[in-house]
């Protein structure tokens, strides 16, 4: 089976559906905006994933905000041993959440760009421990992909605290 294509022509729930309906082994490789993510499949069941900034479940939920890039899915390699238990359906649909949630948010946010804080509070504003420690990274002009790493967060994570500082007007996008 050869399956090549770009996100743009076929959404990714529709490209990891038809590999698991295939029961087909082997890797999807997804090239998106924030870097080079993998899933494995075994018999048409999601057994591992990598991402630029995690593995394992976590990289399948940053992989559902790429929303441009190409994909190919290779067949016939040594796969690695299995990370994730969950049900391959499960975690799709809890891809297609978190997707429906942060896909605005994070088509405004590119590994290299900088996100810009906003300027005249006039009100109390609260924000968590980890929202201010991303705020102070913004102010320092840090990129997402500094800030990723140096706050140990997956994408989906930090699409979610930029989600609440920009619903609380603390920075623009």
């Amino acid at each position: 089976m050869s399956l090549t294509g770009n996100l743009n022509d076929f959404s990714l729930e529709e490209v990891i559906q038809t590999i698991l309906t295939s029961k087909k082994s082997g890797k999807l490789e997804i090239l998106g905006k924030m870097g080079i993510y993998g899933i494995f499949f075994e018999n048409g069941k999601i057994i591992h994933a990598f991402g630029p900034f995690t593995t394992g479940e976590e990289a399948i939920k940053d992989v559902f905000l790429e929303d441009v890039g190409d994909f190919v899915f290779k067949q016939n390699l040594v796969l690695p041993p299995q990370t994730i238990k969950k049900e391959s359906i499960d975690i799709l649909m809890e891809g297609i959440n978190i997707r429906n949630e942060l896909l605005n948010i994070s088509k405004m946010l590119m590994k290299d760009s900088k996100i810009q804080t906003a300027n005249g509070f006039s009100e109390t504003i609260e924000i968590s421990g980890k929202e201010w420690e991303i705020l102070k990274f913004l102010m320092k002009g840090k990129t997402v992909k500094e800030i990723i790493e140096k706050q140990n967060l997956t994408f989906t994570g930090f699409s979610r605290i930029i989600k609440n500082l920009y619903e609380k007007r603390l920075i623009t996008l």
